[in-house]
């Protein structure tokens, strides 16, 4: 299969702020905890495993799933199918993932390609890791019919349950969704027959040195919040400012800087 390109606006600051994220958080420990313990047994025994990551940024978080699967299911041939609309990242994400295989697609396209290409193989693993914050979630049924006959798809995505965006007018300026906008899909996928198995997972956020009284939020503190939120934390209008100010001032002085978002983790599965 050719590699495929097409032009898509960078993300460089965007992905700044994962980076910042990555290092303030014990979700990926908890995560990949989870993803090992729970990962489908029918999937540990097959020699050659095509996964595609569906949004998969910088390749950070892919770059740990790979070497997840390598303790595993350690003997098994590993084909990686990269895709990502922002091609900074995915030239991240393709230096990280050849350690594990050079046997790699890069894809520098959005996720409704899946939808329309009808040359894309069945996979055994997709992952779809915080994606559905930034494309349409009635896309799961599509993805499901690119699995293989026992192949399964993880999906990872924030619950309701983030203290930064439990306020209304915090909630409002989000364009991060949650876990709710899951719920139809997936309904609609568990009525085709394939299964589908939800896990909430607790995990901590250290926010210490992102704000203070004095200077407000720092170079970093403006990039974690403004990809916490997808929107630059300049552009918040007055009643959110003071809402996040409000709520930092309390998280620091009171919960020693650490907050506690709840996470979902789904196997859609064909069993």
């Amino acid at each position: 299969m050719s590699n495929y390109h097409t032009t898509s606006k960078d993300s460089k600051s965007y992905s700044e702020g994962y980076e910042i994220f990555l290092k303030r958080t014990n979700f990926r420990e908890m995560i990949l905890n989870h993803f090992v313990n729970s990962f489908p047994k029918n999937l540990q025994g097959i020699k050659n495993l095509r996964i595609l990551d569906l949004g998969c940024g910088n390749g950070e978080m892919t770059a740990l799933y790979l070497e997840a699967l390598r303790k595993l299911n350690p003997e098994a041939e590993l084909e990686i199918y990269l895709l990502e609309p922002a091609e900074y990242a995915l030239n991240q994400a393709k230096e990280r993932v050849l350690i594990y295989s050079n046997n790699m697609i890069a894809i520098n396209e959005s996720a409704d390609f899946c939808a329309k290409e009808s040359n894309l193989p069945k996979f055994d693993l997709i992952i779809a890791s915080y994606v559905f914050y930034h494309i349409d979630p009635k896309l799961i049924p599509n993805l499901s019919n690119n699995l293989n006959e026992n192949g399964s798809m993880a999906i990872m995505m924030g619950s309701k349950s983030h203290p930064l965006r439990e306020h209304p007018a915090l909630r409002q300026v989000s364009k991060h969704g949650d876990s709710d906008v899951l719920k139809e899909p997936l309904e609609l996928v568990a009525s085709t027959g394939l299964s589908v198995q939800r896990s909430k997972i607790e995990t901590n956020v250290n926010l210490n040195g992102l704000w203070s009284k004095e200077k407000a939020f720092s170079e970093d503190g403006e990039k974690y919040i403004s990809f916490i939120y997808n929107t630059n934390v300049s552009d918040f209008p007055e009643s959110s400012s003071n809402a996040l100010t409000e709520l930092m001032e309390s998280v620091l002085s009171k919960n020693d800087g650490t907050i506690h978002p709840i996470h979902e983790f789904i196997w859609v599965a064909r069993l």
